[in-house]
């Protein structure tokens, strides 16, 4: 019923050196490793990124302010200049994906409108964008529980590249804001068109 086998085939196989399509067992075995590896890491990432979208979601509009040491902007930040300047922001911001809208948040890509409180509303939701890329930014160090460290340097990596350029959208959005709320004042129901 069977085929016998050669000396040297039953040495191949009690040393567990397996062929599979041409692949010794010793390239298999890291590339399903490092497989599931990538696999586990980009659910665990999209599951982290989805509870800081909906967690940030709860933050009632009236707390989301720019101010505390890591929402506030700061004085080379005044009206998006150096964003402009030195990232050429302008280029590239229009690329990234919005996804404010996902929890019934508003879309960045445009105003909302040209009222005070349009804009106000719209510099809330920045720095409800910001704090949830920035809840994200915080939770890297968490994967090199799991992770060797050059699949942590990985995430790492991959975490930043993912992030920041959303965030610097979103801190240039607001930097040019607060330009106009400034010169405008208070007054939510005056349109800025007129």
């Amino acid at each position: 019923m069977g085929a016998s086998l050669s000396v040297g085939e039953e040495r191949r196989l009690s040393r567990c050196d397996l062929d599979f399509a041409g692949l010794s067992s010793h390239f298999v075995l890291p590339s399903l490793i490092a497989w599931s590896t990538l696999g586990v890491n980009l659910v665990l990432w999209l599951g982290w990124g989805l509870a800081s979208g909906w967690w940030h979601r709860r933050t009632p509009l009236s707390e989301l302010r720019g101010d505390g040491p890591v929402l506030r902007l700061r004085r080379f930040e005044r009206a998006g200049i150096c964003y402009e300047r030195h990232l050429r922001i302008r280029w590239w911001k229009d690329r990234l994906p919005e996804t404010g809208a996902w929890f019934g948040d508003m879309s960045k890509r445009e105003l909302p409108g040209r009222r005070v409180a349009d804009l106000e509303w719209f510099a809330a939701e920045c720095c409800r964008g910001e704090r949830t890329h920035w809840t994200m930014i915080a939770g890297i160090p968490t994967f090199a529980l799991w992770n060797s460290s050059g699949w942590a340097v990985a995430v790492a990596g991959f975490g930043l590249v993912s992030n920041l350029p959303c965030v610097l959208v979103l801190r240039y959005n607001r930097a040019r804001l607060e330009v106009i709320l400034t010169r405008y004042g208070g007054g939510g129901s005056r349109d800025l068109a007129n």
